[in-house]
């Protein structure tokens, strides 16, 4: 038994200062966001279904004699965006008419059937199909694949989608392209 005289004394339980918890949390998260980083990195799938759509279509146009000038695209497996999407951007040596067909008889080779549609400008025209053909990759939502092409014969109206500032060439005698693809979300 104790006796009387014996003090208990409770020890008080200190709580971390608020920069440590704050500091704590920062490395958390960086290395969640590390980890995350390095699984993406060693990932096999991580290519540009959308780039994959549209390379026989990007390949039958230089095959015609059109020029790639750029491209970008996105994976569609970020933070920010679940989409693969990808456009690119050509040089053709023709008027804007036969560069209508080229695009058309390309599209057509590539399973899609165009439609017309009207822009603000005379000068560009918009080609557009949502709806031929299916998204074949597994690693995707159901869904279409989504195929927009633009011709442009007076280029002081377009704004390029070269992100080092590469300005395309239309006129008479010229016409710029933009190609653009996009597919269903990723599966998470």
């Amino acid at each position: 038994m104790k006796s009387p005289n014996t003090k208990i004394t409770a020890t008080k339980r200190r709580t971390p200062p608020l920069p440590a918890l704050v500091i704590g949390l920062i490395i958390l998260v960086g290395l969640v966001w590390g980890g995350v980083t390095l699984f993406n990195t060693l990932n096999k799938s991580t290519a540009n279904y959308a780039e994959e759509e549209a390379k026989p279509l990007e390949d039958a146009l230089v095959k015609a004699g059109g020029v790639k000038v750029c491209s970008r695209g996105d994976a569609g497996r970020g933070s920010d965006n679940d989409r693969p999407n990808y456009e690119s951007h050509f040089q053709l040596a023709m008027n804007k008419g036969d560069a209508a067909k080229l695009v058309n008889r390309v599209a057509e080779d590539g399973g899609f059937v165009l439609s017309h549609s009207d822009s603000p400008y005379e000068s560009i025209e918009w080609y557009t199909d949502k709806t031929s053909k299916e998204s074949s990759y597994r690693e995707l939502d159901a869904g279409k694949v989504m195929l927009n092409i633009s011709t442009y014969n007076d280029t002081s109206k377009q704004v390029s989608g070269c992100l080092d500032g590469t300005q395309l060439v239309g006129d008479d005698t010229h016409t710029a392209v933009t190609l653009s693809v996009g597919l269903p979300s990723i599966k998470r």
